[in-house]
């Protein structure tokens, strides 16, 4: 509903394990939310999500979410497992340089754009585990970065 949106102090919104097939982009409107999970429901797509400057962690696992929209400056951790995601578009994490945290398994990732972690200059862990990679050229530009898997896909 989108009453739900008009919580100025809002820091945190769960509403996961509903049948939510959309977000409105009234969600911009909670500017002081900090966590969103909605995983677990029948979403295809999403919101622009960066003006919730606020927005640090993201929880959109199992849904059947096609691509990921463009992302706030906050966000430390997404988890976005699970989903329809063929492709990681380079304007995705473009103002992302503070996430550490990605996990995108389970999607059916075939493409990286070029260019499409060179924001992410504070990621530590990338999870691509499940997908549908031939090659991986497109490492985030991180020198924090501890954990990279990219076990079950197409690499040669």
């Amino acid at each position: 509903p989108a009453s739900l949106y008009k919580f100025q102090t809002l820091k945190s919104l769960d509403l996961s394990r509903n049948k939510l097939s959309s977000i409105p982009n009234e969600i911009s409107y909670c500017p002081a939310l900090v966590e969103l999970n909605i995983s677990e429901n029948n979403l295809t797509n999403l919101p622009n999500l960066s003006p919730i400057k606020t927005l640090e962690h993201l929880i959109i696992n199992d849904n059947k979410i096609k691509g990921l929209p463009l992302l706030g400056e906050g966000l430390r951790k997404v988890e976005a497992s699970s989903n329809s995601v063929s492709e990681i578009r380079a304007s995705t994490f473009q103002n992302c340089s503070k996430l550490e945290i990605l996990t995108l398994n389970k999607n059916g990732v075939e493409r990286i754009e070029k260019g499409a972690f060179s924001q992410a200059r504070s990621m530590v862990v990338l999870e691509l585990k499940e997908n549908r990679l031939a090659c991986f050229t497109e490492a985030p530009w991180s020198e924090k970065l501890d954990i990279l898997a990219l076990s079950f896909n197409r690499l040669t």
